[in-house]
């Protein structure tokens, strides 16, 4: 048993730490945080993913509907490229491992479609490509009473996800939102908080970094010198590496923000946050 693991995971959920929690929790796997583990699948660090894998191919086999979905809409998520496709493979050989099918481990379609064939109800989760069910999305915010939302609440659920260390400061890893609800409609709000690769701005695209020693970093890159990069991975992280540790160095489609943000949120809540959004007067100018 991890004995790290009851501090940590009491801060699941709290203030954007989950992609620092789950290293940690995946030191030593606990079967408690296999839920957490298939959350992490779905980060959008390559880093996290591998991690994540690691500790369920540690812990003892899980079959069961969740399981399965997890594994193959992180296969679906992953972007081309030479490390994303080798962890795509251990994603297939994992869930040959957990199915006994002669599915090729790299081969996206096949398993979406022995998903569907097999377990309908969670294979109609995997959304559309970037794994977002809008349809399913777009009639839950339909019917969410939106003049009952509270300012102070919302605010509490904006500070909790760690929206503002990422979108406000000099070091700002997304777009400032003050007066955001002013530039947007509510529908294109919430569409860009659902599906953040959507459409990422070119002065947030994001470069992913693997070394020589298979070692990914993703982030924006800070300060480019003849001998080396800076890249800022988070909102008050970041990492150096020299030119020659550099194997790979490609732009990333997918944004730093996490898909699944409003996922474990109640519809009040949603209202609530919305609320906060719209009392975000804009900024003098700059």
């Amino acid at each position: 048993m991890n004995s790290l693991s009851p501090r940590w995971r009491r801060l699941w959920d709290q203030a954007g730490l989950n992609d620092v929690i789950l290293p940690l929790l995946a030191r030593r796997p606990a079967v408690e945080d296999r839920e957490h583990f298939l959350q992490g699948l779905a980060s959008p660090s390559l880093s996290v993913v591998r991690i994540c894998l690691d500790a369920l191919t540690k812990l003892p086999p899980s079959k069961d509907g969740t399981t399965l979905f997890s594994l193959v809409q992180a296969m679906r998520l992953l972007p081309d490229g030479k490390e994303e496709d080798k962890t795509r493979i251990r994603i297939g050989q994992l869930l040959r491992k957990l199915t006994a099918q002669e599915l090729a481990d790299n081969d996206r379609q096949a398993w979406i479609d022995w998903l569907k064939k097999t377990h309908p109800k969670e294979a109609e989760k995997l959304g559309g490509e970037d794994g977002v069910d809008m349809t399913a999305w777009t009639k839950r915010l339909a019917a969410i009473d939106w003049q009952k939302g509270d300012v102070e609440r919302g605010r509490g659920i904006f500070t909790k996800a760690s929206c503002i260390a990422c979108h406000s400061g000099s070091q700002a890893m997304g777009p400032d939102l003050q007066g955001i609800a002013g530039r947007f409609s509510r529908a294109d709000l919430f569409t860009a908080i659902l599906r953040p690769s959507k459409d990422v701005s070119a002065r947030y695209r994001t470069t992913v970094l693997t070394t020589d020693e298979g070692k990914t970093y993703q982030g924006i890159i800070v300060y480019e010198a003849v001998d080396s990069v800076l890249l800022q991975t988070g909102p008050a992280t970041t990492v150096r590496l020299v030119n020659k540790q550099i194997a790979e160095k490609k732009l990333s489609p997918l944004s730093l923000m996490p898909v699944g943000l409003l996922d474990r949120l109640e519809d009040r809540d949603i209202a609530d946050l919305y609320a906060h959004l719209k009392s975000l007067s804009p900024g003098p100018p700059r």
